[in-house]
């Protein structure tokens, strides 16, 4: 498997090399954003427990209480705050989702190009006649 992936990298620019940390991070944030976005969703499906409770139920798991720990400290209690919360969350993770889709095909199709010319450069340089 390593042998694979150093015949792989030799397909990868230098610059697409160097930036290969940032793209897995990218990644990783991106899933953690979707991650969190589900958790923030929790509340709104069992809006019934939060509505006139001040604490949360037994029935609510850690994850659900600390997001009810949280939205207290925020000082926010009713559906509606929860809601525009929600909704600002989901719209500033996608817009970001799409700069870091934008940053990461960016490179991709840099790449694309650098690695044709690497091609285009060998096959015209190559001897085919002997």
């Amino acid at each position: 498997m390593i042998k694979t992936v150093k015949k792989l990298l030799i397909l990868l620019s230098p610059r697409t090399r160097r930036l290969i940390p940032m793209i897995l991070m990218s990644i990783l944030f991106i899933g953690f954003l979707e991650m969190l976005s589900v958790v923030l969703l929790m509340p709104l499906l069992t809006s019934d427990k939060l509505i006139g409770s001040g604490t949360p139920s037994s029935a609510m798991n850690g994850s659900m209480s600390l997001v009810l720990k949280v939205f207290d400290e925020l000082n926010i209690h009713t559906l509606k705050q929860i809601a525009i919360l929600v909704v600002s969350f989901m719209i500033f993770k996608h817009i970001l989702i799409i700069l870091l889709n934008y940053f990461q095909y960016k490179i991709i199709f840099g790449n694309d190009i650098w690695l044709r010319n690497e091609l285009l450069m060998n096959y015209t340089e190559h001897d085919f006649l002997s």
